[in-house]
């Protein structure tokens, strides 16, 4: 996901503390094991979206993570049978489906754990992303947590990349289509086949993305020497506050979780 150029709070925080921030959201995301305490945290997200000024990133990953946590769902529901038995929609005497056809409490609980587990990941991550740009990344990756720059560097590429890519794709689609191409059918083997002619411009455009990539790392100096910064990234008061609130939040849900106090 590429970042989205806005006035808003979240952009003008340090990355820093936006990293902290994911940080804590990927904790509280493994800790709690409540799915009405993980939809809360969703919630919180699409609040943050809302006030970083990114509802269309949303939307566009509620889609997505819409289907994946349905099939989830569905293949836990069917493929697990924990605990009391809630429903059943296929007789138990039918072979095979009979054992298919039952949802259980455990194994319903478990989905449902699971799936919004992954929504607060699956969600956390491009709110990072939208909000703060590569080269803040990479300079906080490098100053403040000591990665190699090279390491720091091809990380953040990748991050970058990988939107990119699926852009190209859909340019791909949109001019095999303008040249009257089929690609949807309802013959799967058909619509396997119907995406083979998109590998080879696919795979020419990042090859030539990545040489240009090449030239233009060899024509900056790219380790020849130190490297200096044009932006320093500072500190400010709401930093610190976020910084020193996200945390302790984060240690007090764990004291909890392990007294047995929340689930």
């Amino acid at each position: 996901m590429e970042y989205i150029a806005a006035n808003s709070p979240l952009h003008s925080l340090n990355p820093l503390t936006k990293l902290i921030g994911l940080g804590s959201f990927f904790v509280m995301g493994i800790m709690v094991s409540n799915p009405l305490t993980l939809l809360g945290l969703v919630l919180v997200l699409l609040v943050l979206f809302k006030v970083a000024k990114a509802l269309s990133v949303f939307k566009l990953y509620f889609g997505w993570l819409l289907m994946g946590g349905c099939l989830m769902l569905l293949l836990q529901i069917l493929f697990a049978h924990n605990g009391p038995e809630l429903f059943r929609f296929i007789p138990k005497n039918i072979p095979i489906l009979g054992w298919l056809g039952v949802i259980n409490q455990d194994s319903l609980w478990l989905g449902l754990i699971m799936v919004t587990r992954m929504a607060v990941f699956g969600f956390a991550l491009p709110l990072l992303l939208v909000t703060t740009q590569a080269r803040d990344l990479m300079l906080i990756l490098v100053d403040k947590f000591k990665f190699p720059y090279q390491y720091a560097l091809m990380l953040i590429t990748s991050l970058q990349f990988i939107p990119n890519l699926f852009m190209e794709i859909e340019t791909i689609l949109q001019a095999q289509r303008c040249r009257a191409f089929e690609l949807r059918t309802k013959n799967p083997v058909k619509q396997v086949k119907a995406y083979f002619p998109l590998i080879t411009p696919l795979v020419l455009i990042s090859l030539k993305k990545a040489q240009r990539l090449a030239i233009a790392m060899e024509t900056r100096g790219f380790g020849c020497g130190k490297r200096t910064y044009l932006h320093q990234l500072n500190f400010r008061t709401v930093d610190w506050v976020i910084c020193g609130t996200l945390p302790v939040i984060s240690l007090a849900g764990l004291i909890l979780k392990v007294k047995g106090i929340i689930s």
